[in-house]
């Protein structure tokens, strides 16, 4: 599992696009592909993003809860503006669009690449497939059984705290099951309610408006090269202001996610080497920031390195076709774990079949992507 967190999370990506918003606002448009200078001072902005991501890590005493702390001013403060955006640019009949969309079947667009299909899709995988390495935030808040295995504590402002190898299950009585359904209605209030909801506004928002952006007459044609910025150059054609707000709201967007992304792989990184190393586990005594910001420093180093193999939004397709591949096997892991974990925990029957479908939905994509990169070829043209 490590493995697919690795194929799918290390490429860099959000970074190295938000370094492309943050060079727009200092030159007044986006980068000239064309140009090596330009381009390595997009990947410098980057890196050093990554080091500042490292900085928000340094600190609290649970380190899920400064980044939660940031999450939630970043979400509230992007979505009020993203909304306002839409509203004031966005046609009426371009939302009535939209809504009818969630529910109308469509082909889809004609001639669409196969590697832009599988991002779209990608990111819907990650939901599907990645959302399983999120537990151990959960663990971090102490939900369930997470309060009797620890936590990962910033440097600063935390203290040595010991992060136990494995999980605990409860025992099966009628009180431990009346606890676990309490626990598992909040999950799903935080799943449905906080994740779902809130995921499809934040889809449909931004679409919406950019869609809006695109239509207009005069209006540059979006690319794979330009997307990180497209929807400021465009806003700024209109309102001259709106042209750098934009882009700090679309740095910050970006930013905060590689910031997740990059935590997510130093965690489970930590978690599996102390799970599986009884030499590492003596090492770090009962203090695993040790090991954490030492893996944390290693991933920026490497990261750097990918980020200069390809175009910042080149990064972010490859990294979405990956959580494809997540979504074939993960699923897969949660019905043999599932089968390990108290009567009361398990979940029902009918789960298999939507994970299976997850299985087969996705892998169809999966596949698409890989025999287009292998060959040059998709399985199937739209």
């Amino acid at each position: 599992t490590l493995l697919l967190i690795y194929l799918a999370w290390v490429w860099g990506g959000w970074a190295a696009a938000a370094g492309q918003s943050i060079f727009a606002i200092f030159a007044g448009r986006t980068f000239a592909a064309a140009n090596p200078a330009e381009l390595q001072t997009v990947r410098f902005i980057a890196i050093g993003l990554l080091f500042l991501s490292l900085g928000v890590y340094l600190f609290g005493k649970k380190i899920s809860r400064t980044l939660e702390i940031l999450e939630t001013f970043a979400v509230f403060l992007i979505l009020a503006v993203l909304i306002m955006l839409a509203i004031a640019f966005a046609p009426a009949s371009l939302w009535i669009t939209m809504l009818a969309s969630i529910v109308t079947p469509a082909a889809l667009p004609k001639g669409i690449d196969a590697t832009t299909l599988g991002s779209i899709i990608g990111y819907t995988g990650f939901a599907s497939g990645m959302n399983f390495m999120l537990i151990n935030y959960y663990r971090d808040h102490g939900y369930g059984m997470g309060h009797k295995v620890g936590f990962f504590s910033g440097l600063i402002g935390g203290q040595k705290q010991t992060v136990l190898p494995s999980g605990i299950t409860f025992r099966e009585s009628e009180k431990n099951s009346k606890t676990w359904k309490r626990w598992f209605r909040f999950l799903m209030v935080d799943q449905w309610i906080v994740f779902f909801i809130g995921a499809m506004i934040g889809m449909f928002i931004p679409s919406v408006m950019v869609v809006a952006l695109a239509i207009t007459p005069g209006a540059a044609e979006p690319t794979s090269a330009n997307m990180p910025v497209y929807a400021s150059m465009e806003l700024g054609k209109r309102v001259a202001w709106l042209f750098p707000v934009v882009l700090v709201l679309g740095a910050l967007i970006l930013w905060k996610t590689q910031t997740t992304l990059l935590e997510m792989l130093v965690r489970n990184t930590t978690d599996t080497a102390i799970a599986v190393s009884p030499r590492l586990r003596a090492w770090i005594g009962d203090d695993p920031r040790k090991f954490y910001y030492l893996v944390a420093v290693i991933l920026i180093v490497f990261i750097s390195w990918v980020i200069h193999q390809a175009l910042p939004t080149q990064l972010l397709q490859y990294s979405a076709n990956m959580a494809n591949l997540a979504s074939i096997i993960y699923p897969l892991v949660l019905i043999y774990l599932n089968s390990k974990l108290p009567k009361p925990a398990r979940a029902s029957w009918w789960s298999y079949v939507v994970l299976i479908a997850n299985v087969l939905f996705f892998g169809f994509f999966f596949a698409n992507f890989l025999a287009l990169q292998l060959t040059g070829q998709p399985l199937v043209k739209f």
